[in-house]
């Protein structure tokens, strides 16, 4: 199993080569070695809220990445740095689970950001921003709004000719499982080229290949470590017969063949040290030599006259003289000296060797203990046993230099690790701090709470915030655990953190609440104006220009309602001077004295076209009277409409008068003619010929 090291470098090394491929995506900040965050820059077209609130559009966005621990079983966590306005993104997190779960590799998640991005990738299904999930639901036929372009790798083909029934059954497709495999392939065949078959058989144990290159180094693997354990077993055999010399030559070919073999170096150092032992025991006595050799040659003097029976006379005669001489010494002390150093050399050699087994039976079992797969607290705390079993096991080995120190002081670094801590707590990266499993269960329904009050208060829908914070509140009571309880403080110092900062939103929020109902109104007041001003508009179009065969005659009625509108209209926008204005009101009045002066004509029309001129010389007068009330709103028209109008009454009255006159010429000839001399005077007095004979 690779290490966790590993995994970042080879995602590191992923990046850097994919992203070469898309000149708008570039890494613009790591950190670690091998990096464990990303700043990631992106050159594209996406949506963004501006400083004014308003949705708009931004060619410059910045996310970063960050590897959690147990990554990559777990997704990396994603934060924008800059403002992104998408339905899986906000302020604090994107969502990429589902997308992770799918397709676990860095550096193609980095490509994927872009397309979403741009809009070419979104999910309105639960979406993180409510208002963006709408937004791109209304706007999904402009979408995407950029695409990322891919850099392109030139080829060079000096001839290619194929016969039209041939089949080459080339497939073009990139299979990335399969570029993952060639690379860990890759990685062992460079450390057996390095003789580092130990290694190389670890990795092929992972690798999920059967393809003839893994078959191939399979078999270089196995055939080089079985040749490496027979030589180790003669180099044991040599040196349990202390012929230490020919022990290390082997050695000297295991380290050719297999360098990482487990405690190697200290097996040749033993060696070393075994043979110079045995050479100091070995070096010759001068003295004990000397004192030997006289004694031998003294034997073998006596020997000699004993053959001589006859010459026993001349013995004794001899034997008289020398009683004189210095007796034959025997080197006694020496030889205890050399008998006790013998016996101290051989359980020497007994204990190193016992101990020696012990160490090499402690590395095996390391190795099997440190490349142990945990996942889950109980395999920690299992490993845990495992690697302190081993510890007491190693105070039982009284030679040094075995290399024994070195390994207590790996297992001791492997069971303080922060990561290994992290794993036998089951412990977490959540919001910036490691947390155990257990505490975050507790949290996460509270901060989902949280998250979505402060999202409502962005939205200015303040009565939804505070009940939201107040769910968030009972969450986080009913969360709190026991004393006894497994990690009771942890979660009981995080819980009243959150506890602390719900009542003062809350409390923030109460004073708040009346604010919403006054924005609602507020809004309705904003949406009654443009409303009215498109209605009045609307009218003022069929009036105007009735040739549409579609419209319908415009009623008094309706010019009645646009009026009543219009002013209920200035009546809301009073009570907002945020979205009220002298502008606003002197528009609105307008549409009031047009509205009223409209209905009056068209009740006028209406009226004449009855037959009904007394009623309609009536409707014309008071239009001419509202005309002169509002001159100021309908100055743009003032002069004109009076004008047409006044002729228009002018017009009637004569006509009535006509009328009547016409009627009375068979009865009474002198009310006929009171009749016309009335028409006379009321043409020569009418303001309106007045107006007409000036303008002439």
């Amino acid at each position: 199993m690779a290490s966790e090291t590993d995994q970042l470098t080879r995602d590191f090394e992923e990046v850097n080569k994919l992203l070469t491929q898309y000149p708008q995506i570039h890494v613009a900040q790591t950190e670690g070695d091998p990096p464990a965050a990303y700043e990631v820059e992106y050159q594209l077209t996406g949506l963004i809220r501006q400083t004014d609130g308003s949705i708009g559009q931004g060619s410059r966005h910045l996310l970063r990445i960050s590897l959690p621990f147990g990554y990559p079983h777990f997704p990396p966590t994603v934060k924008p740095l800059t403002s992104i306005f998408h339905p899986d993104v906000d302020p604090d997190a994107v969502r990429i689970a589902s997308y992770w779960q799918q397709n676990p590799s860095l550096a193609e998640l980095m490509v994927h950001m872009g397309e979403m991005i741009c809009a070419k990738s979104y999910n309105l299904e639960e979406p993180f921003n409510q208002e963006a999930a709408d937004w791109y639901s209304e706007h999904s036929s402009e979408f995407p709004l950029d695409e990322i372009q891919q850099g392109s790798t030139d080829f060079e083909v000096d001839e290619l000719s194929l016969e039209d029934d041939s089949d080459l059954g080339l497939s073009l497709e990139i299979d990335d499982q399969q570029e993952n495999i060639d690379e860990q392939l890759e990685e062992i065949q460079s450390h057996i080229d390095r003789n580092e078959v130990v290694i190389a058989g670890k990795l092929l144990t992972t690798l999920s290949s059967s393809s003839p290159e893994a078959q191939r180094l399979e078999k270089i693997v196995s055939s080089t470590l079985s040749k490496r354990d027979k030589l180790i077993q003669k180099l044991e055999e040599l040196e349990n017969e202390d012929r230490f010399t020919e022990a290390y030559a082997i050695f000297k070919k295991v380290r050719e063949i297999a360098i990482d073999t487990p405690a190697l170096s200290d097996i040749g150092e033993r060696l070393q040290q075994s043979q110079a032992m045995l050479d100091t025991f070995s070096q010759p006595n001068p003295t004990a030599d000397k004192q030997n050799s006289t004694a031998i040659k003294s034997k073998k003097g006596a020997k000699k006259k004993e053959k001589k029976p006859l010459e026993k006379k001349k013995e004794k005669e001899k034997i008289s003289r020398n009683k004189n001489r210095a007796p034959i010494v025997i080197p006694i002390k020496p030889i205890l000296t050399g008998i006790v150093l013998l016996s101290a050399v051989g359980g020497c050699t007994l204990l190193y060797t016992n101990d020696m087994d012990k160490m090499t039976e402690a590395n095996r079992n390391w190795i099997e203990v440190k490349y142990q797969s945990c996942t889950t607290p109980d395999q920690f705390r299992k490993k845990r046993i495992q690697a302190e079993k081993l510890l007491v096991n190693l105070k039982s080995i009284y030679v040094p230099g075995l290399g024994q120190k070195k390994l207590e002081a790996e297992i001791h670094e492997i069971l303080t690790s922060p990561d290994f801590k992290k794993g036998e707590t089951g412990d977490e990266e959540y919001k910036g701090s490691t947390l155990p499993a257990s505490v975050i269960k507790k949290l996460e329904p509270v901060d989902k709470k949280i998250n979505q009050a402060a999202s409502a208060i962005q939205k200015e829908q303040f009565t939804e915030a505070l009940s939201l914070y107040q769910e968030a509140l009972s969450l986080a009571e009913i969360a709190k655990p026991g004393a006894l309880e497994p990690h009771s403080k942890i979660a009981n110092s995080e819980l009243d953190k959150r506890i602390k900062v719900i009542q003062e939103k809350i409390a923030t929020l109460q004073t708040q609440a009346g604010q919403e109902e006054r924005l609602r109104e507020r809004r309705k007041a904003e949406k009654r104006y443009q409303e009215t001003i498109a209605f009045f508009q609307e009218l003022k179009r069929k009036e105007i220009d009735p040739s549409n065969p579609e419209d319908k005659d415009v009623t008094a009625d309706q010019w009645g309602g646009c009026a009543e509108r219009s002013y209920e209209t200035q009546r809301l926008l009073s009570k907002y001077p945020a979205i009220d204005s002298p502008e606003r009101q002197k528009e609105l009045q307008s549409l009031v004295a047009y509205s009223r002066l409209y209905q009056k004509l068209e009740i006028a029309r209406q009226a004449y076209e009855g037959g009904e001129l007394e009623n309609a010389i009536s409707e014309y007068q008071g239009a001419l009277r509202l005309l002169k009330e509002e001159r100021s709103a309908l100055d743009a028209i003032y002069n004109d409409a009076v004008l047409k109008v006044g002729q228009t009454v002018v017009m009637l009255s004569v006509s009535l008068e006509l009328r009547e006159a016409v009627k009375a010429e068979n009865n009474d000839l002198r009310s006929s003619l009171a009749h016309y001399k009335k028409t006379l005077r009321t043409i020569r007095t009418s303001q309106v010929a007045r107006m007409i004979i000036s303008k002439n």
